[in-house]
């Protein structure tokens, strides 16, 4: 396998290993009993940290990818 093909499964596992977090983050906190009685975040603060937490890991997946030479066809 040449190495521009291994650096570029690299990243896929990569970036693939950082949306899984993220897809698994956001089913945590935000799903289940998140809404109180008066349809609002029964903890916010929760939410907030959870969204920074997976623009985090997107922006680090993005400029991964943007960092790989992606082998054509």
């Amino acid at each position: 396998m040449s190495t521009a093909i291994s650096k570029a499964a690299a990243a896929t596992d990569n970036v693939q290993e950082r949306v899984a977090r993220v897809m698994e983050r956001l089913d945590l906190d935000f799903s289940g009993r998140i809404v109180d009685g008066h349809g609002v975040y029964a903890d916010p603060s929760r939410q907030r940290q959870a969204l920074s937490s997976v623009i985090t890991e997107l922006t680090a997946a993005r400029d991964l990818m943007n960092a790989t030479t992606w082998p054509v066809g």
